[in-house]
C-alpha cells in the first residue's frame, strides 16, 4: 500500500480538530488529533515514535495533527517527501482571545526565566510543547502566533507540498475545502464535504 503522510498545523485555537473531521469523512483517511505530545525543542526520537504509530494503520492517508509539528518539518520532509502539510490559520486576535478564555488559570508562553513568570500558572505536561518568551500571557501568545506563521510562510516558499489555509474558508466555504482535499490527491467526484464542522469550542462562542 502506497501510503500518504497528512501532517496539520497551526497555533492551536484555529480549527485542527475540525479539520481533523473534515479529513477522516474521506475514504481511507485516518488523522488523529495530537496523537502524543511532542517538545517544542525538537526530538527526533520522540517524532519517529509518533510516525512509527501513525504508519501502523490500515488505510490510504495516516498523519496526525498539532502545533508542535512547525519545528520537525524539515527532518519530516526528509525522511518522508510525499508528507503533505496542512498548515490552518486563524485570525491573530481571534487565535489570542480563544487561548485566554480556553487558559484562564494556566500559562504556557512566559518563561520561568521571566518577571512575569507565576509558578501557579505552570503545567509542566504542556508548557514543554510551547515556545517561551520573556512577556506577559497575552504578550506571549502575540509573538507566538506572529513567529509561528512566519516560519510557516518561509516553509510554503519553499516546500511544495507545505500549504497554509485559512480556517475560515477550509472549513466553511464547499469550493475551498474541496480544493484542499483534491490537492491531497482525492478526486473532486469522490471528495466528501463537511462544511460548518467546527469541534473544541471551548467555553463561549469560539
Amino acid at each position: 500500500m502506497n501510503k500518504k503522510l497528512v501532517i496539520v498545523l497551526g497555533t492551536g485555537r484555529c480549527g485542527t480538530k475540525s479539520i481533523v473531521s473534515v479529513l477522516n469523512n474521506q475514504h481511507g483517511f485516518s488523522i488523529t488529533h495530537e496523537l502524543r505530545r511532542l517538545k517544542w525543542m525538537v526530538n527526533i526520537s520522540d517524532l519517529k515514535t509518533s510516525i512509527n504509530m501513525m504508519m501502523d494503520r490500515e488505510c490510504v492517508y495516516t498523519g496526525d495533527a498539532a502545533f508542535w509539528y512547525l519545528n520537525y518539518v524539515p527532518f519530516i520532509k526528509d525522511e518522508y517527501p510525499n508528507t503533505f502539510f496542512i498548515c490552518l490559520r486563524r485570525d491573530r486576535d481571534e487565535t489570542v482571545d480563544s487561548y485566554m478564555r480556553k487558559t484562564p488559570t494556566t500559562n504556557h508562553w512566559t518563561s520561568q526565566e521571566s518577571e512575569y513568570y507565576k509558578e501557579s500558572e505552570c503545567n509542566i505536561h504542556w508548557n514543554p510543547c510551547y515556545p517561551h518568551y520573556d512577556l506577559p500571557k497575552k504578550d506571549a501568545l502575540c509573538l507566538f502566533w506572529d513567529q509561528y506563521y512566519e516560519k510557516a510562510a518561509r516553509f510554503e516558499k519553499e516546500i511544495c507540498n507545505f500549504r497554509i489555509v485559512e480556517m475560515n474558508d477550509v472549513l466553511n466555504v464547499e469550493d475551498k475545502q474541496a480544493e484542499l482535499i483534491h490537492w491531497l490527491g482525492v478526486p473532486y467526484a469522490d471528495v466528501r464535504l463537511l462544511i460548518n464542522c467546527r469541534l473544541n469550542k471551548g467555553r463561549t462562542n469560539d
